[in-house]
This record gives structure tokens, sequence and C-alpha cells, in this order.
């Protein structure tokens, strides 16, 4: 048999595997462990710290989320990936939520400091075969990570109140984005699958950006970025909750996160947009 061929072979062998790992219906032990920790809510909202500072961690009655009600719980991940995105999705998927937010970032691009260098040598096997073996090993690695923020899950964020300020270096690690669409479609599609079976209604969110991080990307691609986001929810077939791209700086304390003046904008456009959603 040629490398070619078992090249193929390994691939399709580590995509099944990961398939398995990620979008099973029933939930192992470690997933069991983080169900457990997730309030039982009929709306869930997953991202990273960003919906951690936008969303409060809970609310129902007059402070719910939608302004219908109904009782929400915020999953935030520090720099959730996309793996750990559909994890979390799977196991609320799995919990009795009826709508679910998700933060569009991880699905949409990568950080100039975490984008993969382009190669430009030869493609060898070993070459082919990394990326579905990078992913086999994430598709496990989000679980232990999850355990670990377990805590985190529904904590507050602690610096609501803290001026705008902006570490030096922070917008050369971050900026430019590389721009792409979800790196493990098969596993994405599953759980949207599973959502669409259910009768769970899935919602997609683009968070604004500071004005200093729109300065540091260009007005092209900041409006690229904009695009972008909806071109992905086209793509997903899911409505999208895409407030003004550029917020002024006030409205953060740092060039992405909100403070208490952003959450409030925020929550109010949020609420005003939901009756009238696609």
């Amino acid at each position: 048999m040629t490398s070619r061929g078992l090249v193929l072979i390994w691939c399709a062998v580590i995509t099944l595997g990961t398939l398995v790992a990620v979008a099973s219906p029933n939930l192992n032990e470690d997933e069991a462990t983080i169900f457990d920790s997730i309030p039982a809510s009929p709306v869930v909202v997953i991202g990273s710290s960003l919906m951690l500072h936008a969303v409060p961690p809970l609310g129902n009655g007059t402070g719910s989320l939608l302004g219908d009600g109904r009782a929400h719980a915020r999953l935030a991940v520090s720099s959730i990936t996309e793996v750990q995105t559909v994890a979390l999705l799977r196991l609320v998927l799995s919990g009795g939520a009826k709508t679910v937010l998700i933060e569009a970032n991880a699905l949409a691009f990568d950080f100039a400091s975490s984008a993969p260098a382009s190669d430009q040598g030869s493609i060898r096997p070993v070459a082919l075969m990394q990326p579905l073996l990078d992913l086999s090993t994430r598709a496990r690695q989000p679980l232990s990570a999850l355990i670990n923020q377990r805590p985190r899950l529904t904590s507050e964020a602690e610096k609501l109140d803290t001026d705008f300020s902006v570490k030096p270096g922070d917008m050369a690690k971050n900026y430019p984005l590389h721009l792409r669409f979800p790196a493990h479609p098969e596993a994405l599609q599953a759980a949207l699958t599973m959502a669409a079976a259910n009768g769970i209604e899935l919602i997609l969110i683009a968070p604004p950006r500071s004005q200093l991080a729109a300065n540091a990307m260009g007005s092209e691609a900041t409006e690229t970025l904009r695009l972008h986001f909806q071109t992905l929810a086209h793509r997903l077939n899911l409505p999208l909750f895409q407030p003004s791209a550029v917020w002024p700086n006030d409205h953060f304390i740092d060039a992405a996160h909100m403070s208490r003046r952003g959450r409030t904008r925020f929550l109010k456009e949020l609420a005003q947009w939901w009756p009238s959603r696609p």
C-alpha cells in the first residue's frame, strides 16, 4: 500500500474517533462531572471571557436575559476554543436547554498569536495527518480543561467597574485576526443536528469591539469581520445577534472585555433584538 493510501486510512480512522468523542449523544464520565455543575436552565449562553463580562452568570423573572421571563445560565471559559465550544454545546443540549446563544468568535477566527503558520514547503504524509492528529488530541483535552474551570463557568466578572486600559503588546499579540470557518465542521454539524432534532433554538452572538481594537484592525478589516460573521451564520443556518461592530472605549475595561456600561448596553440591545429575530 502506498504512503498516500496509509494516510487516507489513518485520516478516516482519526476523524471517526474524533466525531465519536465530540459528538456522541451519550455523556461519558468526565462530561457527566461537568454536566452536574451546570445549572439547569431553559436559556444558556456559551462563550469566552467576553461573555463573562457581557452577561450575568444567572438571571430570571424581571432579570431574564431575553426579557421573556425565562431563567438563563451563562457558561464562560477563558479563551474558549472551538472544540470546547462544541463540547459545552453538546452538554447543554442534553440538559433541557430550549435556547442556546453561542459566541461566534471561536468558530470564526484565530488571533495573530494563535494562528497556524502557513507551510510553504512540500506536503509530507505526516503534515497531512497532523491537523487530524491534533484534533483527535484536542477532542479529549477540552473535558479536562472544562473540569478544571468548573467553578468559573458561572462565576461573575471581577473587574466590570475598572477604567479602560490596555497593556503594552496586547494589540500586537491579537491582531491582525486570521478569519476562518469552523475547523471541525462535522462535529459542529452533529451538535446542530442534535439541537434541531430536539427543537432547541441556537443563536450566534458576534460581540462588538472597542474603538481601540477597531483602529488597530483598520476600517476595511473591521467591515470584513462583520460580514464574515454574517456569512458564518448563513452557512450554519443560524440567527445572528450582531450589535454595532464598534463601541466606544468607555464601554470596555480593555480592548475587548465589556465594562458594566458595556454590559448594560449589550443586555438592552439583546432584549430588544430578541422579539424580532429572524
